[in-house]
């Protein structure tokens, strides 16, 4: 899967597993750890972030909203620092 939105062209990783249930869209559970290192990604498949499909050769083609991806992302040191001062 790609994502053509702020960097376009950008190789998030392959689609693992399809988790239904979470709430309107299915979630597309994509393996890459392309991206800061992280090993899964857990992305809505909404028509409106579509940009293409191209089924023979197993690509699709996706513009995420800036953030997304980062949802879920694994704190960095300052962010650790930060939490820990507020417990």
């Amino acid at each position: 899967m790609t994502d053509s939105g702020q960097e376009i062209g950008r190789v998030i990783g392959r689609v693992r597993d399809v988790q239904f249930g979470s709430g309107e869209a299915p979630l597309l559970v994509i393996e890459g750890g392309l991206i800061s290192g992280k090993k899964e990604y857990l992305v809505p498949f909404a028509a409106a972030y579509i940009e293409k499909i191209a089924l023979e050769q197993k690509r699709l083609e996706m513009k995420l909203p800036e953030g997304l991806l980062e949802l879920d992302a694994p704190l960095n040191q300052e962010e650790k620092q930060r939490q820990h001062k507020k417990s």
